[in-house]
């Protein structure tokens, strides 16, 4: 039965640990490579939400018309 200390997560607090000291013994290996998954990670989360926020780029009959 879950404590309360871990019950927001299925794994509890064991995980995290388990995973920081993975990322200890490993002569940075590891925490390299975790680290270059995350920023991928992001850096494609935010081209994905940067492409859906912005209007197509490229020639339109609107700007043609405000220009001249």
């Amino acid at each position: 039965m879950p404590s309360g200390n871990n019950a927001w997560a299925p794994d509890g607090p064991s995980a995290r640990d388990r995973h920081q000291a993975t990322l200890r013994t490993e002569a940075g290996e590891l925490e390299d490579a975790f680290l270059r998954c995350n920023c991928d990670r992001i850096l494609e989360s935010s081209l994905h939400y940067v492409l859906s926020t912005q209007p197509p780029k490229g020639p339109s009959l609107s700007h043609g018309a405000e220009m001249s």
